[in-house]
């Protein structure tokens, strides 16, 4: 009740999720959570996929309803279940699509066969047949932990076993005619550790992964979680799983999603090269100077821009860099998703030449051009009509949002050009007002109050472009 009471609030955290993968979900704190359903979602948007998973279960998941609702959309699939009876649940499931193809095996390193244990009788109607393991003592700890059967003897009368054909996983891919898939999913009790290891092996690096944590020792989650972070993969984790996505930037030849085609907001989590060598910055032209920061676009992706601090050691420049990725901490903590609809998304941090630098979203017009900041072009065609609905769009947006802005100027909002000539505008700094923050807190309509008097002083700002005079001259949208 917690849990659904925590997600329908848009809270994200998770204490047992914090102890069983420290380092992953501190680092997602400071990002854009994204579900692994909508990391499905938008890999299946641009491209047919092809997808592996390994305990299937009945195929009543994420990845299961993403197969039954956009059939269309999956080149292949490979469900793997040892179990007979949710094998039998699954066939049904997707007996009337073809490209699914069911293996009623178990994955191991050696092919052949081996005992699996699983629960009956009272606790099976209570657990279900998801927990299967080649550990008895797992199952044991389930039952323990999930019923009321405390004595050995009780606990005994709960497990039953059965001898099941192994497979390995390169021959079961292989059969079924799939390379590389680009979603990889494993729930296998225990054995995700050993089951992703394999993949890695064999040379699989997909778009898309996910396994589950839960049962995993802390070494061996910590172990795992850091060979996902080297190959690219940035990671997010709850109490039970952790999911993520592959790095365009990693070099090794398998397709990513860059190749997968997930797209702008999505992004990688990027850190510096497999090598540790910093980026190289200082032979590039930044594209953006300010008094404290310089912009440049990143050497490996031209959708990304790198925001270096303008004099090294300048205490001034350093508190600007820490403030922007506090601000987009709280922004995760405290805003929908939606906020990102007109603020740069936070790819991570990166060593350069140049020092620390914060990667972020870099705005490009329909043409590949970087998007102008507003002070640019007003300076050159005045406000234009196209610009003046834009700027009441950006309000109302900011509004809805409860954004409260720092001294936001024309020159920290960019005008984004459509393929049809519209504009859309985005804040590219001082998204949050430290100084007021506490105050806004307090109630909506104070938030609402400090707002309207953040957009008058922009609208004084602007006038001063155009040479109007500022009161009177804008009203509300």
């Amino acid at each position: 009740m917690i849990r659904k009471l925590k997600r329908a609030c848009g809270i994200h955290f998770s204490t047992k999720a914090l102890v069983r993968n420290p380092g992953v979900h501190l680092r997602q704190m400071t990002r854009r959570h994204r579900s692994f359903r909508g990391l499905l979602d938008e890999l299946a948007d641009e491209r047919q996929i092809a997808v592996v998973q390994v305990g299937a279960n009945d195929g009543r998941d994420a990845l299961g309803n993403l197969i039954r609702s956009r059939p269309d959309r999956i080149e292949r699939a490979l469900l793997i279940e040892p179990q007979r009876a949710a094998f039998d649940r699954l066939t049904r499931r997707f007996e009337n699509l073809p490209q699914v193809i069911r293996l009623n095996v178990a994955i191991d390193r050696q092919p052949g066969q081996r005992k699996i244990y699983f629960a009956i009788g009272d606790a099976a109607d209570r657990l279900g047949d998801g927990i299967a393991s080649f550990e008895r003592r797992h199952v044991e700890k389930e039952i323990r932990a999930r019923t009321d059967a405390g004595a050995d003897r009780e606990v005994a009368a709960l497990i039953g076993s059965a001898t099941v054909p192994v497979a390995t996983l390169q021959d079961t891919t292989t059969e079924a005619g799939i390379v590389r898939p680009d979603v990889l999913m494993v729930d296998t009790e225990g054995f995700d550790g050993e089951i992703v290891r394999m993949a890695l092996e064999a040379g699989w690096l997909p778009a898309v992964i996910r396994y589950e944590h839960k049962h995993l020792t802390g070494d061996e989650r910590r172990t795992l979680a850091r060979d996902l972070a080297r190959r690219g993969y940035r990671l997010w984790a709850d109490q039970a799983d952790v999911w993520g996505y592959r790095a365009a930037r990693t070099t090794e030849a398998a397709p990513g999603p860059r190749d997968s085609g997930i797209q702008q907001p999505v992004r990688c989590e990027l850190s510096s090269p497999s090598d540790s060598r910093p980026l190289v910055l200082s032979r590039l032209e930044p594209f953006a100077k300010g008094h404290k920061r310089h912009c440049y676009v990143h050497p490996d992706d031209a959708d990304l821009c790198v925001k270096v601090v303008a004099r090294a050691g300048d205490a001034r420049c350093d508190t600007e860099q820490r403030q922007d990725i506090e601000d987009y901490a709280w922004l995760e903590r405290h805003r929908p998703e939606a906020i990102f609809e007109r603020i740069p998304a936070f790819e991570g941090i990166v060593e350069t030449d140049l020092g620390a630098g914060i990667v972020m979203q870099l705005y490009r017009d329909a043409d590949g051009r970087i998007s102008r900041n507003l002070t640019e072009l007003v300076r050159e065609h005045g406000l234009t009509p196209a610009l003046d609905r834009a700027i009441d769009d950006l309000k109302r947006w900011q509004r809805k949002h409860r954004l409260l802005t720092r001294d936001t100027g024309p020159h920290n909002i960019v005008a984004i050009r459509s393929g049809g000539g519209g504009l859309k505008l985005a804040i590219i700094e001082d998204w949050l007002n430290r100084r007021h923050r506490w105050l806004a807190r307090l109630h909506p309509v104070l938030t609402d109050l400090l707002i309207e008097r953040e957009m008058r002083k922009f609208d004084r700002r602007l006038a001063k472009l155009t040479g109007r005079t500022a009161t009177g001259t804008r009203k509300r949208p």
